[in-house]
């Protein structure tokens, strides 16, 4: 058997629409997970697999209401399962048209040998596959044994309005996002956004070149790459294995200042650690990019 287990949703059965009965998260169906049938939060889909390995479960151990979810690294023969809990009932997110300032909510985190807890959420314009309006990302090292708010700001890459959100919020690794440690967990509750961002502001203030928010990271399939120009002109976006060998080549064109970003869809390529490099404005930039299984 592979000494890595892949991750794979298992298909929640949305039988009710569970609204949080917090005041300002009830754009995000079931944000309180408070609904939950078949052991799986009602309009999410999980990496639980029926009967064999089951890292997403439910906890009385809420920040209100009656339940929270419980994400744990499991141990599954010589290898761990990874807990991950990603918007929709199967994971394609739902339908959303704000433009949020932030993306919020509350959390109790316990990590073993330098795990993290991600937190990736993005929003699009005709549906996952389309244009990516706003990324919004953070990564957690710290433990926290209270109820504890996380605040990540959203990054726009466009003026227009979305129509559909993806959350995905996982515990990653410290180096590949898939060398977890099994015992490692989170409590998560009452997910909402916060305060409201204008039409305007992909054009506000200076930009200065270099990599904005990319998500999710780490990823599955695809990943998002978003950044900045301070100037028109040439670009090259490039991802590099650790062998130095270019897998991709996203984008090698002329482009407008401004906020740009591109999708790296994986394909075949192995779970593990890339580079993206951005060459534009006289400057070459590198940013990490971790793809699970």
């Amino acid at each position: 058997m592979s000494a890595r287990i892949p991750i794979r949703f298992a298909f929640a059965i949305a039988a009710l629409l569970g609204l949080a009965p917090v005041v300002g998260h009830a754009q995000i169906p079931n944000a309180g997970f408070e609904s939950w049938t078949s052991g799986n939060p009602d309009n999410w889909a999980t990496s639980n697999v029926v009967t064999l390995v089951i890292p997403v479960t439910q906890s009385s151990i809420a920040h209100s209401g009656s339940s929270a979810v419980k994400g744990t690294v499991v141990a599954f023969y010589t290898s761990a399962v990874q807990p991950v809990i990603q918007s929709g009932p199967t994971g394609r997110g739902f339908a959303y048209t704000g433009r949020p300032a932030s993306f919020k909510g509350w959390y109790q985190f316990y990590p073993i040998g330098g795990d993290r807890l991600a937190i990736n959420t993005w929003t699009h314009l005709g549906g996952v596959d389309g244009t990516q309006i706003a990324v919004a990302a953070q990564a957690i090292s710290t433990g926290a044994s209270s109820w504890t708010q996380f605040d990540a700001p959203f990054t726009f890459l466009s003026s227009s309005n979305p129509d559909t959100c993806i959350i995905q919020i996982q515990i990653v690794g410290p180096v590949t996002g898939t060398d977890v440690h099994a015992g490692s967990y989170m409590l998560i509750d009452d997910l909402g956004f916060g305060g409201t961002a204008g039409l305007d502001d992909p054009a506000a203030g200076p930009l200065a070149t270099g990599f904005l928010e990319n998500a999710p990271n780490p990823f599955t399939r695809s990943t998002s790459i978003a950044f900045a120009l301070a100037r028109g002109g040439a670009v090259s976006l490039k991802v590099y294995d650790l062998d130095g060998r270019v897998v991709a080549t996203l984008l090698d064109e002329t482009l407008e200042p401004g906020r740009h970003a591109a999708v790296w869809n994986a394909g075949r390529e192995p779970a593990g650690v890339y580079w993206c490099r951005l060459v534009a404005d006289g400057v070459t930039l590198s940013r990490k990019l971790v793809r699970m299984r």
